[in-house]
């Protein structure tokens, strides 16, 4: 597009230069008559005449090639060149990311410059270029940013920054990501592992996060997503129960759940369905084991989440009472 525009720049103002020169130089003979007497003196001026045109005619042409060569360089501003099968970027044809260039970002901890991340709008994507290694283009690889957006080092905002990913053609991960293929090589300790991605920032989410119609968890340190909806168990270990007749709660990866109230005095299970959120667990009882006792005609079980993953009770049933903690096992 900016080649198209150098070419119109010299067009427009060829033709303006042709019409000045027929004005400047065509209009002003017709008709042009002097007589003998006045001949020399008349050729002197038209002679200082026809060279300030000149210098206007140079001074246009001028402007043209600098037109044209401010649009050739604002053409190469922004460039990835491939060399010895790596990546580079280029601005200005001045290559980024090296050692020494002024917008790296620095490890405050070591005081290592390690590199910078761009933007290509050929390919509308991020990458990050390594200083360690001249500057490449960096792949399959996981980095950290001391901000959330670039503009926040300059405000001196969200200095608690993110963790973000590159795949294997250097680009900047967003949404669903699960480490398989050469990435599970490099990082063979993540294999299999699934992450999400902010579809903006880039940033690795974790906790709770609602996305695509349902609520995940992400590990709070590594970010790994924790399937909810899988097989886990929460057991209430208070010593006003006996071993191993703990109140447990089991819930499984089709959204159904089980839980053993108080088998030592044989209060038998509850079963059904629960939904979750990242506030609590709701769960709808269907089936009840037992009758006569306390806790028999309970149609609702609710959990409220606690931030060390365990589960807060917020039900009355037989034994188990408001507040009882259940600690998850796995």
């Amino acid at each position: 597009m900016l080649k198209h525009k150098a070419a119109r720049i010299r067009k427009n103002t060829s033709l303006k230069i042709g019409h000045l020169g027929f004005y400047l130089f065509m209009a002003p003979n017709s008709g042009y008559n002097v007589s003998k007497s006045d001949h020399i003196a008349k050729s002197d001026h038209r002679k200082e005449s026809i060279m300030k045109k000149l210098l206007i005619i140079m001074s246009m042409l001028a402007c043209v090639f600098a037109s044209t060569a401010s649009a050739k360089a604002e053409y190469l501003h922004l460039v990835f060149k491939t060399e010895n099968g790596k990546k580079y970027w280029y601005e200005n044809n001045q290559r980024q990311g090296v050692y020494g260039d002024k917008k790296n970002i620095w490890d405050t901890v070591y005081g290592i410059e390690r590199g910078r991340e761009i933007f290509d709008p050929a390919s509308d994507a991020w990458y990050w270029l390594d200083a360690v290694y001249n500057g490449a283009a960096a792949y399959n690889k996981e980095v950290w940013m001391p901000y959330i957006y670039q503009s926040d080092m300059e405000k001196g905002i969200n200095k608690q920054g993110k963790w973000v990913r590159y795949n294997n053609k250097g680009e900047m991960i967003k949404g669903w990501y699960t480490v398989q293929g050469a990435d599970a090589i490099i990082y063979s300790n993540q294999k299999g592992n699934t992450y999400y991605y902010d579809k903006i920032t880039g940033e690795m989410l974790k906790g709770f996060h609602s996305i695509d119609n349902g609520v995940f968890h992400f590990d709070e340190t590594t970010g790994v997503k924790e399937d909810f909806y899988g097989n886990h168990v929460y057991t209430c270990y208070d010593s006003k129960w006996n071993k191993p007749y703990e109140p447990t709660l089991f819930i499984y990866d089709d959204a159904s759940f089980l839980f053993n109230e108080n088998l030592y005095e044989g209060m038998g299970e509850y079963t059904g369905f629960y939904a979750a959120d990242k506030e609590s667990i709701t769960c709808y009882v269907k089936y009840i084991s037992f009758s006569g006792f306390a806790g028999d005609n309970v149609s609702i079980i609710e959990f409220k989440r606690l931030p060390d993953g365990s589960l807060q009770l917020k039900s009355n049933l037989c034994g188990s009472v408001v507040g009882d903690i259940f600690s998850r096992d796995n």
